[in-house]
């Protein structure tokens, strides 16, 4: 829903404010890094997560199976994280 580019990019799939104080919302799109849905929770104060990790897990699926190596996945995620 919240992919940047898409019609839906300001759509959200839920209410953030129906969620308990305890919840941890996460959205697993990856550009932008923060979607209206976190940006909404944040300021509700809930705990978020956003959808580079599992970009990177993917990408580390397809490197070992291309390559028969481990990725490096330290390197990776540094690289994201550097990247937004």
């Amino acid at each position: 829903v919240g992919m940047a580019g898409t019609a839906q990019a300001d759509e959200l799939p839920f209410r953030p404010e129906m969620t308990s104080e305890q919840a941890i919302v996460v959205d697993i799109i990856y550009s932008p890094h923060q979607t209206p849905l976190l940006k909404q929770a944040s300021a509700l104060g809930r705990t978020r997560g956003h959808g580079l990790p599992m970009l990177a897990g993917q990408a580390a699926a397809q490197f070992a199976a291309w390559t028969g190596e481990d990725a490096p996945i330290a390197i990776m995620l540094a690289s994201l994280a550097e990247s937004n």
